[in-house]
């Protein structure tokens, strides 16, 4: 993965440098909400209810190639935010800047700078993946000769993509908080100034039976990629979680939570918010509800 410049302090949301983002608890399962149409008819959305949960201060939305798609490319476009981020879940894409493109296949991912002229120049019929946004409402430039806003002249004149990719290479054990798992990492820490941790998690030869009861200083968003583990949240009823399947947690005691019993295939993509946080060790409550 390369190194760029990101502008990171420069945000429009007021989110200042490793600070994190107040989150109440989001179970979105992965047949929940229709997919729709919106500033591009080829593809379709689905919301992952994260701008929800967020106030709007960070958004998540499933995207997939329409069924009566015909044309294979995007318009070219800028977007006035502070974060962005598309992880390819299956089939590929290419995305075009002034710079170049780069052909992104499942498990790749492309961190794109603010403000920054870019489209989508083919993709398969089979493109899926999931976006990452902050906020999760902003503006698109549409054209590639449109106007940007005044604050582009702010930003790093340099800035440029940064894409990571899904090689057996780029994961480590233990490279997280656990020992037991093996971890890949999007390097949005360096890019958001130590406001978002970013990496996939799965399971590793020695993996241990589960997290234990505990709790973070940090609010944490994560997209269940493969297999399945069960999760207790305080409050809440215990949930087999399985692909597809989205949760958000917020942070602070009375979000005590335990993940356990997962399959050897389990694979997820967890967001940290922020990237700098405890993880203290707590008492099991007294009772999780029915589900």
């Amino acid at each position: 993965m390369g190194t760029t410049e990101s502008s990171a302090r420069i945000w429009t949301s007021g989110w200042a440098p490793g600070a994190g983002v107040d989150a109440t608890f989001s179970y979105h399962a992965h047949d929940e909400h229709g997919w729709h149409c919106a500033e591009d008819p080829e593809l379709e959305y689905r919301d992952a209810d994260l701008g929800r949960a967020t106030s709007g201060k960070v958004g998540a939305r499933f995207v997939r190639v329409a069924p009566d798609a015909e044309r294979r490319h995007g318009e070219w476009q800028a977007h006035d935010l502070d974060f962005e981020l598309l992880y390819v879940q299956s089939g590929s894409l290419t995305i075009e800047t002034e710079d170049g493109q780069q052909t992104l296949g499942a498990g790749d991912s492309c961190w794109m700078p603010p403000l920054h002229r870019h489209r989508i120049s083919d993709y398969s019929p089979d493109f899926e993946g999931v976006e990452l946004a902050s906020p999760a409402r902003f503006e698109r430039v549409v054209g590639r000769g449109a106007k940007l806003p005044a604050r582009a002249a702010e930003l790093d004149p340099q800035r440029r993509p940064v894409y990571t990719f899904e090689r057996p290479e780029s994961y480590a054990i233990g490279a997280g908080l656990r020992d037991y798992l093996v971890y890949r990492d999007f390097g949005t820490r360096a890019l958001t100034d130590d406001r978002v941790q970013l990496h996939i998690i799965r399971v590793s030869g020695q993996q241990g039976e589960a997290t234990g009861w505990h709790y973070h200083t940090m609010s944490q968003w994560f997209l269940v990629l493969g297999g399945h583990a069960e999760m207790e949240l305080e409050g809440q009823p215990k949930r087999r979680v399985g692909p597809g399947d989205v949760v958000c947690v917020g942070s602070g005691p009375s979000t005590r939570h335990n993940v356990g019993a997962w399959s050897d295939d389990w694979a997820t993509m967890e967001m940290c918010l922020p990237a700098e946080y405890d993880t203290i060790p707590a008492e099991a409550p007294d009772e999780t509800p029915d589900a």
